[in-house]
């Protein structure tokens, strides 16, 4: 379900990229040091970049006449912003059989937001567990 809420540049709304997300695409490299056999470890890098969705509001200061003033909320409706990542990684990939593989990829790197307010980059982690059938 989409975060309609404010978007906020600090902390808040870290998830957004991935709550709001219209695509996401991207390329990683696996260097498998020992070849690949039935246990195989490798290291390697990547890099992401994607659009999602966010919402801008303004907010006004109304006077209802007299003393009486109040914050309206007025929506400038939806944007779309961009973020890329690149990361370092490290794992195992099994073949039990020459049909069916699965493995285990970790993580560290960095994702880059930009929106209409600012760009920023935040610390980024992976976890993956992949499942592949050779054909």
């Amino acid at each position: 379900e989409p975060d309609m809420n404010a978007y906020n540049v600090n902390n808040t709304g870290r998830f957004l990229a991935s709550k709001n997300r219209i695509f996401e695409t991207g390329f990683h490299y696996h260097y498998y040091p020992l070849g690949q056999r039935t246990t195989s470890p490798f290291i390697g890098i990547g890099l992401n970049g994607g659009a999602f969705n966010y919402w801008e509001y303004n907010y006004v200061t109304v006077n209802s006449g007299g003393y009486y003033q109040y914050q309206q909320t007025i929506s400038n409706g939806q944007k779309i912003g961009t973020n890329i990542s690149g990361i370092l990684c490290a794992g195992v990939l099994f073949n039990p059989n020459e049909t069916v593989t699965f493995g285990f990829t970790g993580g560290l790197g960095f994702r880059r937001y930009g929106t209409d307010f600012k760009e920023y980059t935040y610390p980024y982690g992976l976890l993956e567990v992949n499942l592949g059938f050779k054909f």
